[in-house]
């Protein structure tokens, strides 16, 4: 597969477009920038930062260790500062996990083990809350099958024209796999879920694809996933571009974007210049060469790259070249 069979090249146009316009491009971020070290980007456990459209505010998540409780927080851009987070208006009581704020900003979708109705839920489910006209945000409503099922359901994404995407454990009780699902709008109602993780699998074996993101016109797909032979030590962000209505095959993404750590949680900005995602890649200082006293043993413990999730941004245009040329599994 020639490299023009799956490369999109729609940024650079983009970037070339506004130029002509006049309109400054977005300055080229060519490794990954950590987002508000110390206030978004603590020692603490941050992953699944999402912007609104005017990039003033970040919804994201900070977890209990062990991953037991997962909880939104937002911080507003103020005078060029991020703000001390809250915790979101309608999280903290429950698990609520993978926020994605929706192109206009007005929805925001989120994974969560919440009741339904009086159903004491023991999986993960998408909701959703709307802006209301005064700018605050509904109560959380649980959204219908084939976008939820008796499954979990852990993060969904929502293009321009109203597709869902969520990844699901739907089928994992046949394969033990998470796959992504891709639920159209079908007059005004959402009625198929189609496993495109099998399109972009081409053939090969299914794994756990998980925290997938598409862009705004359906065309662009980066997810983080387990267990593929390329990884390069844990969960690892892969990009697929669809074509013809079909996605094509999935490829890994070197470094800068994946480390020997998990990274994981992608998003992309709202203007589509910068791919937001999390790592958990740690300091790589080389060592000292005797042993830590006990305040520098408390120091790495607390520190910021101690190995908990923080959120990074680089550039959409650094995408190709950090894609292998050749996928896993290429079409039989």
């Amino acid at each position: 597969m020639s490299e023009a069979t799956w490369r999109i090249p729609g940024l650079v146009s983009l970037l070339a477009a506004m130029m002509g316009a006049g309109v400054a491009a977005p300055p080229l971020v060519r490794e990954p920038e950590m987002i508000g070290p110390g206030v978004i980007s603590t020692a603490d456990d941050e992953y699944a930062g999402s912007l609104t459209p005017d990039d003033a505010t970040i919804y994201f998540n900070k977890s209990v260790p062990a991953h037991n409780q997962y909880t939104v927080v937002v911080s507003h851009l103020i005078d060029g500062k991020w703000s001390t987070p809250v915790i979101a208006p309608w999280s903290g009581r429950y698990s609520d996990t993978d926020p994605e704020v929706s192109p206009d900003g007005k929805t925001i979708y989120f994974a969560s083990d919440r009741p339904v109705g009086d159903v004491i839920k023991h999986d993960y489910d998408i909701w959703k809350v709307e802006q209301q006209s005064d700018g605050k945000w509904s109560a959380p409503i649980h959204l219908p099958a084939p976008i939820n099922s008796d499954a979990n359901e852990y993060m969904a994404s929502v293009t321009s024209d109203g597709t869902f995407y969520v990844s699901s454990f739907r089928d994992g009780l046949t394969t033990g796999t998470v796959d992504i699902y891709r639920v159209p709008l079908e007059g005004g109602a959402y009625k198929t879920a189609t496993n495109v993780s099998h399109e972009f699998n081409a053939g090969g074996p299914s794994y756990a694809d998980l925290d997938a993101i598409v862009s705004n016109d359906d065309r662009v797909m980066i997810f983080s996933s387990f267990g593929r032979p390329d990884t390069f030590g844990s969960a690892d962000l892969y990009v697929s571009y669809r074509k013809d209505g079909k996605w094509q095959p999935a490829h890994h993404l070197k470094a800068p974007f994946n480390t020997p750590e998990r990274d994981y949680s992608p998003r992309f900005s709202p203007d589509g210049a910068y791919i937001y995602f999390s790592s958990e890649r740690r300091d790589t200082t080389e060592r000292a060469r005797t042993s830590l006293t006990y305040a520098e043993l408390e120091q790495h413990i607390r520190g910021i790259l101690n190995g908990g999730g923080n959120i990074y941004r680089i550039s959409r245009a650094m995408l190709d070249s950090a894609a292998d040329s050749v996928p896993v599994f290429v079409p039989k």
